[in-house]
């Protein structure tokens, strides 16, 4: 340690970069400082800085699983925290990882955090993007998510209020902004892309949760989205959120989605691109829509088929009227004729072809989510 002391009293302890090991291997180069200022009432600063960080290392030190840190961060790195040692006062960290770059402001409010995180960079690895996938069942095929290159979210990170005793707290208040670079969306033998987008999510006191999505239109697939949710447990407050509470307004649209895609999502096990074609473009506008409530309207096309109707939530199911029917104009392919047609009456198992696309309207239907499925009903022509 270089120990300096400045004309006005100032103290200064310098640490020279020292390398740490945990359990025989090298964990990280520690440096840092830390400033005492003449006047006693002033709080002084602290800087800590630790390079070369052996993610595997720091996983041992932890006792957690191998890849606990390394496939989430990228391994290696650097770290750099920076504040005043009195209690209540901000910190600051930059982190300059190989998954991970920007810097973060955060202070303490009693047992409450306040995060401010602002033009973080994040190049997601293979762990990150295996986790925003989906593995194989035997029902679905795996869908992942993959990129040219190196894929890149930008973000934007507010949070107030968070509880560091209470996990299932909401945070008083927090707003998210990401703009994420292109990346494919990988169904089995299916490469779909989807182009950039930007996200806006926030939650304040009193209000809904608000989520808008915008996609630049191009060659790949695109999503729009402007939704408004209802029935969450307060800003600050604790609480189970009810699933029957829940209400959503806005709209969704897509344009240009594989319907490959969209069987993976649904597990409709290809029925939607037999029915609709390779590619879906959809809007979907909520009014209050709940499983207890409000309504959904649908548009959806694709080159082979088409889908437009509203259905209303009720009881903890789906319900069409006769007021608003659901109609469906689609081409007769075996996989409708053998898993829909047969199914409903045995008589159109022997079905081949049609004069022209097939003309569905459900005039009235009742089906109950989840386990009740089942005991659904409807009519149609």
């Amino acid at each position: 340690a270089d120990l300096a002391a400045a004309a006005a009293g100032e103290t200064t302890v310098r640490l020279a970069e020292t390398a740490v090991a945990a359990g025989g291997r090298p964990l990280a180069r520690v440096s840092g400082m830390v400033t005492r200022p003449g006047d006693a009432a002033e709080p002084g600063a602290f800087e800590a800085r630790l390079a070369g960080i052996d993610a595997a290392a720091a996983e041992s030190l932890l006792g957690l699983e191998p890849g606990a840190i390394a496939d989430w961060t990228g391994g290696g790195g650097e770290v750099t925290v920076r504040g005043t040692p009195a209690a209540g006062t901000p910190v600051s960290l930059a982190l300059n990882l190989p998954a991970v770059a920007g810097e973060a402001r955060m202070q303490m409010r009693g047992d409450r955090l306040d995060l401010d995180a602002r033009d973080l960079v994040l190049r997601p690895t293979d762990r990150m993007l295996a986790a925003l996938g989906r593995p194989a069942t035997a029902d679905r095929p795996a869908m992942r998510l993959a990129a040219d290159g190196s894929p890149v979210l930008r973000t934007n990170l507010r949070v107030t209020g968070l509880s560091t005793t209470d996990p299932a707290a909401w945070p008083e208040s927090f707003r998210l902004e990401a703009a994420a670079t292109p990346v494919r969306v990988q169904v089995g033998e299916t490469a779909v892309p989807l182009g950039p987008t930007r996200w806006t999510i926030t939650r304040e006191p009193g209000a809904p949760l608000a989520v808008r999505i915008t996609g630049e239109e191009g060659d790949a697939a695109t999503l729009e989205a402007d939704l408004r949710i209802t029935g969450l447990p307060e800003p600050g407050r604790s609480g189970r959120t009810d699933p029957a509470a829940l209400r959503i307004t806005g709209h969704l649209e897509a344009a240009d989605v594989a319907a490959a895609i969209c069987d993976a999502l649904l597990g409709a096990d290809d029925l939607v691109a037999a029915t609709m074609g390779a590619t879906v473009t959809a809007r979907i506008d909520a009014a209050d829509f709940g499983t207890h409530g409000g309504s959904l309207t649908l548009e959806a096309s694709g080159p082979t088929g088409r889908v437009d109707g509203t259905v209303r939530g009720e009881r903890g199911a789906l319900v069409v009227d006769p007021a608003a029917p659901l109609t469906a104009v689609l081409e007769v392919h075996p996989l409708v004729r053998d898993r829909v047609l047969s199914r409903i009456q045995p008589i159109f198992s022997g079905v081949s072809r049609s004069d022209g696309p097939l003309r569905v309207v459900i005039s009235s239907a009742f089906v109950p989510l989840g386990d009740g499925v089942s005991a659904a009903a409807a009519e149609f022509r």
